[in-house]
């Protein structure tokens, strides 16, 4: 049930369990192996290529381990992301869970996919895996989990993150994790939360970032803008390749009062642009010149109350 679900959510994820293609040399793990515990609650094992067993949990009891473990971060902070660097044997996430009612954003990171597989057939995680405020990583490689963490705390509003490190994880590859959990130090002391916490509409003139799509309609508000005495700075979104970071620059840089677009052009349909400026609290107004039922779709995904609708008709 639980491999099911993760090809509802994570369908990445699922091909990759299903995947043939592995890479067990470079991951330095030969096999993962399930045992029980001295209090009868099963635990997981890695035995590396060259010999040296490795247990991802307590011999003795690795429920009351979890529990300790996670005590101590969800004492640090009520906010913000917990990153979750190796399960163990999948007490620590169900720790985490347990004491985090859908609450606080979890990113799960794996570092291999015979270890996630093995976490899954130990226990029923339907309804935490069911949870959308849990981000799952599985890969090796540290900096796509590093961009994978920063591309949650970006539609998170920028929380803070505190960090649960596995200790036998860093037994498995000690490179890996000290370099996510250096990153994470690093975030961790950046001023961007403050940088995005400023006054909106605080004078007369706005400062307006708008998404230029080349519709005629937006040439003429941009000039209508600027007429009235506005500070516009364009977005062309139709020609970034690295679209969210370089709007999230642009917003720290020009500290906007609001974005502009006309019949939702520039967001997506699974909303996760309305998301992003409303954990930053950018209100965004748009403009329908056109039938307004056609974008939206029926879908509540962009409602926000950063959001304001504005229709070329009163009957809508």
């Amino acid at each position: 049930k639980n491999i099911s679900i993760i090809n509802d959510r994570d369908p990445a994820i699922y091909e990759r369990l299903l995947s043939s293609e592995t890479r067990e040399k470079s991951n330095n793990i030969r096999y993962v192996e399930s045992t029980p515990a001295k209090n009868g609650s099963m635990i997981i094992s890695v035995t590396a290529f060259n010999g040296l067993k490795i247990s991802l949990s307590s011999h003795y009891d690795p429920v009351k381990e979890a529990e300790t473990v996670c005590g101590k971060i969800m004492q640090k902070s009520e906010d913000g992301i917990i990153v979750l660097l190796g399960a163990g044997s999948g007490y620590i996430l169900k720790s985490l869970s347990n004491r985090n009612p859908g609450e606080r954003e979890i990113v799960w990171i794996e570092y291999d996919k015979k270890i996630f597989r093995e976490i899954l057939s130990l226990h029923n995680l339907s309804a935490i895996l069911k949870n959308n405020k849990l981000h799952i990583v599985l890969s090796d490689d540290s900096s796509e989990v590093i961009r994978s963490i920063m591309s949650s705390r970006i539609k998170s509003g920028f929380k803070d993150i505190e960090i649960v490190t596995n200790p036998a994880e860093k037994k498995i590859n000690e490179t890996y994790c000290n370099h996510i959990e250096n990153a994470l130090a690093r975030i961790k002391l950046s001023p961007i939360k403050k940088m995005i916490d400023y006054r909106k509409f605080s004078g007369e003139k706005q400062r307006i970032i708008v998404f230029d799509s080349s519709y005629f309609t937006i040439r003429e508000c941009i000039k209508a803008f600027r007429m009235l005495g506005h500070n516009v700075s364009i977005f062309n979104f139709r020609k970034k390749k690295n679209f969210i970071p370089e709007l999230v620059s642009l917003i720290l840089d020009f500290k906007p009062d609001f974005v502009f677009t006309v019949n939702h052009l520039g967001f997506d349909e699974e909303g996760r642009l309305s998301s992003l400026l409303s954990s930053m609290k950018i209100p965004f107004a748009v403009w329908y010149v056109d039938n307004p039922l056609y974008a939206l779709k029926e879908s509540n995904t962009n409602i926000s109350e950063f959001c304001k609708l504005f229709m070329w008709e009163k009957s809508y």
